[in-house]
Parts: structure tokens; sequence; C-alpha cells
């Protein structure tokens, strides 16, 4: 059935003769096309195309390596199979008419338990969604907040540790934490697109996008539909992810609130117990009318005087205590509470936890009534 999906897509472009490629392009060649259009109407599957664009995507692509997607086909075979049939896949996406293929759905565990879902597009899809992507970047992330940093160019986890480190010192000692755990599976596509058009008049990419977001699942060799959210997997997800996102930030942002938002977990600061809840309640309102968003995780607690970071690179004079290996530890996204008896109650990056409770289990077990400092 694999090689049976791939051949049925490659007759749809076999159906477009094959012409000349066109010439490449820089990066910043295609960055001054998207302001450039005789109509107003900004033509981005023309600088999506771009040879130099392409080409990068393809390398994105094969460096981030992965498994194959439903047709089989692995990263080490694109270059290849794109410089075979470039020209009829391009043909096919300037017409409207390419149609991407199912994503292979596949369940990671959780550090804390339960399942991630993912869903791998088959390696050409990928590649288009990096094209996509890259351009798409250039018209949207400059308009994004300040206090976004996840899956940014030039943003990363560090920055996020230092900024939420810089508002407890500046006196803001309670915390809401919103976990959007399932708000990946919960993304509505209208409003998604409705967002996109704002800025994107090319109904050929709108197409497209919404391809991706509704060319299904294949679950144990069946295709189910996907009527709602993007796909855990894609090139493309976590920036229609920032985007959905981009409401909660600016209105956050309107309210003046302190918060810090990376990917689907936003942690957001206040200076009282009655603030925080009072800010608690009204944000939940916010996600569930607004963003409609139902299904979220909000806590709220106070960050304890003896404030401690585990990171070496944020507090280094406190990295002896995690063990001289930490210095080669990678630590990504975000954060959760952890509770040590009842006080205090202690924000800790998550790739930190296992390390970060045997630390603990050992100072529990030698005094049980210390506290970390």
């Amino acid at each position: 059935m694999n090689s049976l999906q791939q051949r049925k897509q490659l007759e749809l472009y076999s159906e477009y003769p094959s012409q000349t490629a066109r010439d490449t392009s820089s990066e910043e060649f295609i960055a001054s096309r998207l302001s450039e259009s005789p109509t107003g109407q900004i033509r981005l599957m023309e600088s999506i195309l771009e040879q130099g664009n392409m080409n990068r995507a393809i390398k994105r692509v094969v460096k981030n390596k992965g498994a194959p997607g439903v047709d089989g086909m692995t990263v080490g075979k694109i270059k290849r199979y794109f410089k075979h049939h470039r020209v009829k896949i391009e043909q096919a996406l300037l017409d409207g008419v390419y149609e991407p293929m199912p994503v292979l759905r596949v369940e990671i565990p959780k550090p804390d338990g339960g399942i991630r879902l993912l869903g791998i597009p088959t390696v050409l899809d990928r590649v288009i969604q990096q094209a996509v992507a890259q351009v798409m970047n250039m018209i949207w992330d400059h308009t994004f907040s300040e206090f976004s940093y996840g899956f940014r160019k030039g943003r990363s986890q560090h920055d996020a540790i230092r900024q939420y480190r810089e508002y407890v010192r500046s006196g803001l000692r309670y915390v809401v934490d919103i976990d959007l755990s399932k708000f990946f599976d919960r993304v509505n596509h209208d409003r998604l697109m409705a967002s996109l058009s704002t800025r994107m008049k090319d109904k050929r990419v709108l197409k497209l996008i919404r391809g991706f977001l509704t060319s299904g699942v294949m679950i144990g060799g069946l295709e189910q539909p996907t009527e709602e959210g993007t796909p855990q997997g894609g090139p493309l997800s976590p920036l229609l992810s920032n985007i959905v996102l981009d409401e909660l930030d600016k209105e956050l942002e309107k309210r003046g609130l302190c918060f810090i938002r990376y990917a689907d977990d936003c942690v957001i600061f206040v200076g009282s117990k009655r603030a925080g809840s009072r800010v608690m309640k009204s944000v939940s309102r916010f996600i569930e009318k607004k963003l409609r968003l139902n299904d979220q995780r909000q806590l709220f607690f106070p960050v304890g005087d003896n404030y401690f970071s585990p990171l070496p690179f944020v507090d280094e004079d406190r990295s002896s205590l995690l063990g001289s290996s930490t210095s080669s530890l990678c630590f990504p996204p975000f954060a959760f509470p952890v509770f040590i008896h009842t006080d205090p109650l202690i924000l800790l990056p998550c790739a930190c936890r296992n390390i970060c409770l045997l630390w603990i289990s050992r100072r529990l077990r030698s005094d049980s009534n210390s506290q970390i400092g």
C-alpha cells in the first residue's frame, strides 16, 4: 500500500510537462520579494519555490533525519527523488493541485507518564512544509511577542529561564502555570486559516496549508480524517501553533501581565495570591471562549523564598549540587511544579526532573527537615 500511495502521488505530478528549473535566489532576495507585488497580493508560492529556499529546506530535513512516513521513503533518498521530479512537483504546487499524504501516527512516552501523539509526514511533505515555514517565518516572526520563546530563531529555553529569574528577582512571587497539554490536538482549522489570511493573500499557499492540516492520519494501516489540530512532527506545526497562541500573548500584553510562553506552556507572574487567583480565572475564560481550547490545566502557587535554579548556565555557583556532569546536559523546554512537603514550591525545567528528584530524595533522606537552598 505504501508503494501504491507513493506511485499515485507521483502520477499526479507526471501530468505536467518538464521545463527548465528557475535560477536560484538568496534568502535575502526572497525576503525582499515578499514586500513586492504590482497588485499588492504577495505571490508567496513563487517565493517558496525559489531554488535557494527549496535547497535549504531539503538540507534541513536531511539534517534533522527522522523516520519515514506512510510511503516508506527515507531522508537519504529525498535529494535524488526531488532532483528527478522537481519540475513536476513544483508545477503541481503552482497550479494548486498538490495533495499531501496522510501522516503516520506514532506514540511517544512522556517522562511524567502518558503519551504524546506525533504525526510523521512523508519526507517529501516535510521538505515542502519546511520550505513554506522558512518563508512564512519572514512574514510572521517579527510580529510575535517578545516573551514567546518556543521554536523561534535566535530564542531558546535559556532565554526563557533568564526572563523567569528576572521576574522572581523583581518581587513577583506568585505564578500561574498554564499547560495547554492538548493544544496541538485542539487547534480550530477555520480560526487558524482566518488568522493566516490576514497576512497571506496567495490562495494556493492557504489551500496547501489547509491540505496539510486535513491530510488525515494513518493508524495501523487505516486512514482517519483530521478535522482539528496540527499534528506534531511536521516542520510547519510549531509556526502554526505560535500563530494561534500569539492571540493569547497579545491579550496578556494588553493586560500588562508579566509572562513567558514556550510553545503550549505559559507562566504568568503576579505579586499576590489574590491577583493570581483573579488572573487564573480570567485567562481561563479567554482561552475557552476566544481560542476555543477547553482542555487546559492551570496551577497557581507561590515561588519559595529560597529560589533554586538547577541550570549551570544560569546559576553556576549552584551547579555542584547536581553533580559535575551537569555542564554536559541539554535542558529543553519548560517547567513544572515540585512539592517539597508544603513549602517551598519551586519551578524546575522538565528535563531536570529526574536529576532534581534524585538530588531531592538524597537530601530528604539525609535531613528530612532541610530545605533546598
